[in-house]
């Protein structure tokens, strides 16, 4: 994910990161918010970067092992 207009993480390095991904078929996805810099200013973006964010954490980090090990809270 990536602003277009973004000065401090250019597209060009997560297109080519995207793509090296792609060829290892490593699941991945390119997204670029147009006229967005570094940091997202569309409410609309920031919810849709968010909501890709917990999907991602859902699919890969979440389990249901990982509750057994983590210590109960008191």
């Amino acid at each position: 994910m990536v602003g277009e207009e973004d000065f401090n993480v250019p597209a060009a390095g997560g297109e080519q990161m995207y793509q090296a991904l792609k060829t290892l078929g490593v699941p991945t996805q390119f997204i670029v918010y147009p006229g967005q810099n570094h940091g997202l200013a569309v409410p609309s973006y920031q919810k849709d970067r968010y909501t890709r964010y917990l999907d991602w954490f859902n699919k890969y980090l979440k389990s249901d092992q990982m509750n057994e090990k983590l210590p109960k809270k008191k």
